[in-house]
């Protein structure tokens, strides 16, 4: 008498299981806190895509993650830490699930991020909970997709809804992406259950390979027009970015390529992306507002300034809020220099259109005007110091003095760090965040000089 198939269990790394049952295989990628795609997901990963495609007995794989959510992306940190960088081995990874001979579905809850979103995308079939999540935030880090999304994506949703969600970075909801293509199906439940029984449906029903590499991409006969408004928008959004800018030249690049000729190509740019002085300080920033948030005095200033927005946030701090004391003994110091400035004959006008050119969100007049304050005594005439009008001095002069204030907060507040100042610079009073914050972008210069 023969027994039911037995299940059989391996641990191919230690963040990768493989488990096969009647046809069936199961790949668990458990790697707390994020699932990122460190080394051993890589490694592990490989070689449950060899037993899948060389068992002739496996009929369909599922691709599930254990924790808080799917994979968050690539492993930022494992890298930061002076670990090997692996990311062409995550891309061609993510390339053989793409091209595997059997069937795979990415089930996903919590953040399908990055990498880990566009590992879902070289699947055949999505499904996830209603509260998953889906996103390519990689140039809120200066980056560009690198493991395939700006080829895939394209081709799964087309155009327009792929360069939208490239440039913002925001994450979108399951029912969201289900409306828009990215998404089969959303399941209620215990996601191994239901992941599981779709799965034998699927094999029930003999469901096909379902390759996204070999679609075409959707919407290019638009591509100009797309690209004129993308373009406006960045200006609006992401003023003086890089990264913005090369996700539409690898769009229109690669539009009509072959899927493997975009992908090397999407893989060049990416890859230099990678040293761009613009993703290092954006990637320096990226961890540095996690870890300020753990300061509870920057904290308590962050939570004050999200309670009254952008305008808010500089009247509070321009007008003696005693919870905004930090943030305005470094705006007041900028402030208080280009009105030095401006007393010496050079036009307020002059001062802040040379700080929005140099990438502050507004000059500090224009700051001014927005928390309702006089600035008196800067009439707008030049008669006065001519040689300040050259734009580079007057930055300088004004990033210098903010400086020197960050400099004299951190002696006195052993609590603050460097790293805290840049995150209350960039995120409270828009100096650009593709620089770092001052003190880092003042740290950048020394070591490149």
């Amino acid at each position: 008498m023969t027994g039911a198939p037995q299940i059989r269990v391996q641990q191919l790394s230690p963040t990768v299981s493989l488990e096969i049952d009647d046809g069936l295989a199961l790949i668990c990628i458990d790697n707390p806190p994020v699932n990122a795609l460190s080394g051993t997901v890589i490694d592990g990963m490989n070689l449950a895509l060899t037993e899948v495609d060389d068992n002739p007995d496996i009929r369909l794989a599922v691709l599930i993650c254990a924790g808080r959510g799917f994979i968050a992306g690539a492993d930022l940190k494992e890298v930061a830490d002076g670990g090997r960088n692996r990311s062409h081995e995550a891309a061609m990874m993510i390339n053989r699930i793409a091209r595997s001979t059997v069937p795979i579905i990415a089930a996903v809850h919590g953040n399908a991020l990055g990498g880990g979103f566009e590992t879902a995308l070289a699947c055949d079939y999505r499904i996830a909970l209603n509260t998953a999540c889906f996103g390519l935030p990689e140039v809120k880090i200066g980056a560009i997709p690198g493991y395939g999304g700006t080829q895939r994506l394209p081709r799964l949703i087309g155009f327009e809804h792929a360069l939208r969600m490239m440039l913002s970075g925001d994450p979108i909801a399951a029912p969201d992406a289900l409306a828009i293509g990215i998404l089969d199906e959303i399941v209620e439940g215990e996601l191994r259950v239901e992941a599981l029984a779709y799965a034998r449906q699927l094999i029930a029903n003999g469901a096909p390979l379902r390759k996204v590499d070999e679609r075409a991409v959707v919407g290019i006969e638009n591509l100009e027009r797309i690209s004129e408004e993308a373009t406006a928008w960045i200006a609006n959004n992401r003023p003086g970015e890089e990264a913005p800018h090369l996700i539409i030249h690898v769009l229109h690049e690669t539009a009509q390529l072959p899927i493997a000729d975009g992908l090397a190509v999407e893989r060049r740019y990416s890859s230099s992306r990678v040293s761009a002085p613009q993703c290092l300080a954006m990637r320096y920033l990226f961890f540095a507002q996690r870890s300020a948030r753990k300061n509870p005095q920057v904290a308590a200033l962050l939570n004050a300034s999200a309670k009254h927005g952008t305008a808010g946030t500089l009247a509070e701090t321009l007008n003696g809020n005693p919870d905004f004391e930090l943030g305005a003994r470094l705006l007041g110091a900028f402030i208080r220099e280009a009105q030095t400035i401006a007393a010496q004959g050079v036009a307020p006008s002059a001062i802040d259109a040379a700080l929005v050119d140099f990438g502050w969100r507004q000059g500090p007049f224009a700051m001014l005007k927005s928390a309702q304050i006089s600035a008196e005594g800067t009439a707008e005439n030049g008669s006065q110091a001519r040689a300040l009008l050259d734009a580079g001095a007057l930055v300088s002069r004004c990033n210098g003095a903010l400086r020197r204030a960050a400099a004299q907060l951190l002696e006195e507040e052993k609590t603050l760090r460097s790293e805290d100042i840049d995150v209350l610079c960039c995120e409270l009073y828009g100096f650009p965040v593709y620089r770092g914050g001052p003190l880092y972008e003042q740290n950048a210069a020394v070591k490149t000089d």
